[in-house]
């Protein structure tokens, strides 16, 4: 089991929200936990070891919760290594952002691929000029169901601060709060004057017709 915070990506990941942090921003702070057993591998001798990676995983498929891929690099600079910028769907887009990357450094380096070795969790690109480039990705949940009820159905929102402080759920609430929990705690339907105005998560786009009849939308 573990932890890591990761940027999600607006439309991608477009109802990720505590139903009060979201902000004008297209990317959203998520922290996803690991489910798999991650074993540790040793690293080339002589090159700096390599992180745990996942080598099995298991999870149970549940509505309201998302299964991601988080990927980390290495081997090239400060502006790439760490985690891939958002976390990903699925293998294959893991694969495609490891396909990229060494796509683009052969072009720009003009070095040849000598070696390419790996399995499940990891992969290692060695390069003729030396450069290895490691990849490690981990499976992850990210839950997206009411903190409260646990309901799946779970749409994006952002609604007035005065609104949120009327709720008593306060900054320190962890995950979402789906629209109804919210309405059962500040005693009433929730009207259109209640949602922040000009924000994505309040578009009508993506919201059942409850919500989007809350919001004014027809």
């Amino acid at each position: 089991m573990g932890t890591r915070s990761f940027w999600a990506t607006w439309p991608s990941f477009r109802r990720i929200d505590d139903g009060r942090s979201c902000r004008t921003s297209s990317r959203t702070c998520v922290t996803v936990t690991y489910e798999a057993a991650p074993q540790r591998r040793p690293g080339w001798v002589g090159r700096r070891s390599y992180a745990e990676t996942v080598t099995e995983f298991e999870y149970q498929p549940e509505d309201g919760v998302l299964i991601l891929w988080v990927l980390t690099v290495s081997g090239y600079d400060d502006q790439i290594d760490g985690d891939w910028g958002e976390a990903l769907d699925t293998l294959s887009d893991v694969e495609h952002v490891i396909e990229n990357l060494e796509d683009e450094y052969r072009d720009e380096t003009g070095a040849a691929l000598v070696r390419v070795h790996g399995a499940h969790g990891w992969r290692e690109f060695e390069w003729d000029n030396s450069a290895l480039h490691p990849y490690e990705w981990n499976h992850a949940l990210l839950d997206m169901r009411c903190s409260r009820c646990k309901s799946p159905d779970n749409d994006l929102y952002m609604v007035t601060d005065e609104i949120w402080a009327s709720s008593g759920f306060g900054s320190g609430i962890d995950g979402r709060v789906c629209f109804r929990c919210l309405e059962k705690a500040i005693g009433r339907l929730l009207v259109p004057s209640d949602f922040k105005p000009g924000l994505p998560a309040n578009d009508g786009h993506h919201h059942g017709p409850e919500l989007r009849q809350r919001m004014g939308y027809t």
